[in-house]
């Protein structure tokens, strides 16, 4: 039996919660099942300075940040190298050598010569904050069950530019704070790009950026995640 002072359910994102709803078949009892997005983000990257820098019409730094897993669609990607020969293209992430769904390390041995724009950085600490310029792109291709992907919203309290699979928008995020990828097929992450190309050259990009990141700092900061958190806990009655 479920009792709503001992028993709370934490959910990170709308879809989940929903699905599982629908699939133990129960009403939606705000006393017991709770949406809690994420970890949240601190402070620094909300105080971070943006370092404007000269770049080419089609030159970028475009940034994966996730597991070397092919469901969180690292071969996208790569692919989307060959088409931006003048832009860089920047992985940070691990290996996993018990994994078939991780790129092998005989594969990125291969890709690197192949690919000089390609730059695998191993993992890193906090990589978007050294990419706090205005010229990267953050990209988000994954198929993969995602609960939160927090690198969404730290590169959104940047101000850099979103390109996400629908998947990764996990029922959060739409249009109008990134740019949603519609489909698998590359030519909708190039299409995207284009849009993020002529709203840059129309002046309207950083609108758009200041606007998803009041949106983050509203929602998303890590003294109100903590918050709501703490105040759940507090409300169990467990005498």
């Amino acid at each position: 039996k479920r009792n709503s002072n001992r028993v709370k359910f934490i959910f990170q994102n709308p879809l989940d919660l929903n699905f599982f709803l629908k699939t133990v078949k129960v009403k939606n009892d705000k006393k017991i099942f709770h949406l809690i997005p994420g970890s949240g983000i601190p402070m620094n990257y909300f105080k971070s300075e943006k370092n404007y820098t000269k770049q080419l019409e089609n030159q970028f730094d475009f940034i994966y940040c996730a597991r070397l897993e092919k469901s969180k669609g690292i071969n996208l990607f790569i692919s989307l190298a060959n088409y931006y020969p003048d832009s860089r293209f920047f992985v940070y992430g691990d290996l996993n050598k018990n994994s078939k769904d991780y790129l092998s390390y005989e594969e990125i041995v291969f890709l690197k010569s192949k690919n000089k724009n390609l730059l695998f950085m191993d993992y890193v600490e906090n990589p978007l904050l050294k990419h706090h310029n205005d010229h990267s792109i953050f990209l988000v291709p994954s198929n993969y069950g995602e609960g939160l992907p927090r690198g969404i919203i730290e590169a959104m309290s940047l101000e850099i530019p979103v390109i996400a699979s629908e998947k990764a928008c996990v029922g959060l995020f739409d249009e109008k704070l990134l740019f949603v990828a519609s489909s698998d097929q590359i030519d909708t992450y190039l299409m995207a790009i284009e849009n993020i190309r002529k709203k840059k050259t129309e002046g309207k990009l950083n609108g758009f950026l200041s606007n998803s990141k009041d949106h983050v700092l509203k929602r998303y900061k890590e003294s109100l995640i903590v918050k709501k958190t703490i105040h759940l806990y507090k409300s169990f009655d467990l005498d």
